[in-house]
């Protein structure tokens, strides 16, 4: 395992002393290389995340995402859960997940305020842009927010230059904390958590969900199907992780 760019490459020169050994390359442990290892890093390290907190996971369904969901609730919090189908709802269920919100049957903001009046205590956040505002105002006092993605923004020209407007009073005022976590910057760590995700496989207390594109059509196979599994990911179709046999 590496921290280099390259994936969608046949070779990848790396150095020796950037290369993480892992006991083994098998592909049921691929959603934990990356995906698996940014959730708990994420939540654990720059979440805070303790017992009774209430955690908001974005694209809950999707490849970080659904291992996110079940790394909360082992930590002994109550999850909640965005996705965008009743198909994805029930695998939530499924994980553990406590309130998976359908955004496309309701409104993640009529939720929160009726169900969570007193904000969410850690959110994890992937999706960026009008998702980033609506759960920004929904923080709690002493809050944590974790910006491990922002996929809605990331085909914009001005990815990286929008500055929110009173960003900086609001988390004054609820004392909250606004972070973000980029995993090549917490390499050190990666061994001892991939290895608790290994051992919570084995002992089954952790489910990974590998979707190959078969579902909707043909498996993904070979680099030319690489363009055809991106926009898959992006279609909102997908469920776990996606994955590209090469």
């Amino acid at each position: 395992m590496h921290m280099k760019y390259g994936a969608f490459s046949e070779y990848v020169y790396i150095p020796e002393e950037e290369v993480i050994s892992i006991a083994s390359c098998s592909g049921s442990l691929m959603p934990l290389l990356v995906s698996g290892t940014t959730a708990s890093l994420s939540l654990d390290k720059c979440g805070l995340i303790l017992p009774g907190d209430k955690v908001m996971i974005t694209a809950a369904a999707g490849g970080a995402g659904h291992i996110a969901v079940q790394w909360a609730k082992h930590a002994g919090c109550h999850v909640i859960g965005t996705c965008s189908s009743q198909e994805k709802v029930k695998f939530l269920e499924s994980l553990g997940c406590d309130r998976p919100i359908n955004y496309k049957d309701e409104s993640i903001t009529e939720v929160l305020h009726s169900e969570y009046p007193d904000g969410v205590n850690v959110i994890w956040e992937s999706i960026g842009g009008k998702m980033f505002d609506t759960l920004f105002n929904h923080l709690a006092v002493k809050g944590r927010m974790i910006v491990v993605g922002a996929v809605s923004q990331y085909a914009d020209e001005a990815f990286g230059q929008d500055l929110k407007k009173g960003m900086t009073a609001k988390l004054l005022l609820r004392s909250s904390m606004l972070s973000a976590f980029f995993l090549p910057h917490f390499k050190n760590d990666i061994p001892h958590y991939l290895s608790i995700l290994v051992r919570l496989l084995h002992e089954q207390n952790l489910k990974l969900h590998i979707d190959d594109g078969s579902l909707h059509g043909k498996p993904f196979k070979g680099i030319e199907d690489i363009p055809r599994a991106v926009e898959y990911l992006h279609s909102g179709r997908s469920k776990g992780k996606v994955i590209v046999s090469l």
